[in-house]
């Protein structure tokens, strides 16, 4: 006799393909009914029972909504209230993260999508920090949408940051700097030129500099300055400005003829609803002519370098270098124990120290104290117990 067929639980249903359907009630009394995509009668009740617990707490018909939100929603709301308002900025990292998801809906970016986003990063060739910066767009996208009820899960969360290495030590020498001018000059790079004349004379951020306007920036008076009113550290700073960049300043394309310093030229890599008044980068073209003059492993950042490791140099108070460059006290620290010229002018000056001690010990005592630095003083020897017989 043919075994009876087992009685199938309500809410259960099996197709003609063997894959088993479930049917419940929806918050709002409709009937749903969901492709459990497997054979196993069991694990639909499982699912038949999970769901209709997610009806009972009002969270299974807002789960199956965001199963059509697409990405470029997501990121184009995120933008408009938040990405666009950040000093992070986000504008100059966006277009990879559009390119590769804006066609996807939120569901397709899993976990591992986002994973080898990243790999494919790395085999560009891009730094951990930038790759890191890429991640970071993706996550406070979903966190955003998240925090107002746009989507239920963050797929970035569970994936790690890239580790970045340490802290550089590269210290660009006054030479340097003065030969990525003189090329500037030569190639008619006016911008580059007044760039690399700002950059290390004031200390300002790369970000802080192309971001200016030039109602921002006072020519005329006899203490001339620069104005950034929203620092990374959030506090607004007046940078007097030296005779040479005064000049360079004045001789840029856009003096007199734009809103921007450093306007922004067309890219076709910037899409989206965003616009970008400014430059975001000289990148390419600092490394061009940083390569020009032979010098090697300099970025841009390492200006702001110059600025703290010369000033520190010369024995400027913290206080006086931080009111300039905007660096906490702790930051300052690193120029002061990485400048190798600095560690030896600091050795140097303690035993300078000594030896004035020395001459005015021999002064005083008509005879020369030389030995106690280099033998030892009686006490020494006994104490070590060397000379003892």
């Amino acid at each position: 006799m043919p075994k009876p067929r087992r009685k199938l639980p309500k809410g259960v249903q099996v197709r003609k393909n063997g894959t088993v359907l479930i049917c419940y009630k929806n918050e709002f009394g409709k009937i749903m009914r969901e492709n459990t995509g497997q054979s196993d009668v069991k694990a639909a009740e499982l699912m038949l029972a999970q769901a209709r617990t997610d009806v009972a707490m009002k969270k299974r018909f807002a789960a199956l909504t965001f199963e059509s939100v697409k990405f470029i929603d997501l990121f184009n709301d995120w933008w408009t209230n938040h990405g666009s308002r950040t000093l992070s900025k986000f504008q100059y990292r966006t277009p990879r993260v559009i390119a590769r998801f804006e066609k996807k809906k939120a569901r397709e970016i899993t976990p591992d999508a986002v994973r080898d986003f990243l790999a494919d990063l790395r085999t560009e060739g891009l730094a951990a920090s930038s790759i890191n910066q890429c991640r970071t767009i993706l996550c406070s996208v979903f966190n955003y949408a998240i925090r107002f009820e746009k989507y239920d899960k963050n797929p970035v969360s569970v994936v790690p940051q890239e580790k970045e290495p340490p802290g550089r030590d590269r210290f660009p020498e006054p030479e340097e700097i003065v030969e990525m001018i003189r090329v500037c000059e030569e190639k008619g790079d006016l911008e580059l030129k007044a760039f690399l004349i700002l950059a290390p004379t004031t200390g300002m951020r790369k970000g802080e500099i192309l971001a200016r306007k030039w109602t921002d920036i006072d020519l005329d008076s006899k203490n001339p300055s620069i104005n950034v009113r929203i620092t990374k550290n959030r506090e607004p700073k007046r940078i007097q400005l030296p005779d040479i960049a005064v000049d360079a300043l004045r001789a840029l394309p856009s003096y007199g003829h734009h809103e921007y310093v450093f306007p922004a030229k067309a890219n076709p890599r910037f899409r989206g609803n965003f616009k970008k008044p400014h430059a975001w980068d000289l990148g390419k073209r600092f490394r061009r002519v940083a390569e020009a003059v032979g010098i090697k492993e300099l970025r841009i950042h390492d200006l702001r370098h110059f600025t703290a490791s010369t000033l520190t140099a010369e024995g400027v108070a913290d206080n006086i270098i931080s009111l300039l460059t905007g660096h906490k006290s702790r930051e300052l620290r690193r120029y002061q124990h990485l400048r190798e010229d600095l560690k030896r002018g600091t050795v140097d000056l303690i035993a300078k120290t000594l030896e004035d001690a020395q001459r005015n010990s021999k002064d005083r005592n008509g005879a020369s104290s030389a030995h106690l630095l280099h033998t030892g003083s009686k006490t020494e020897k006994k104490r070590t117990g060397k000379g003892s017989k």
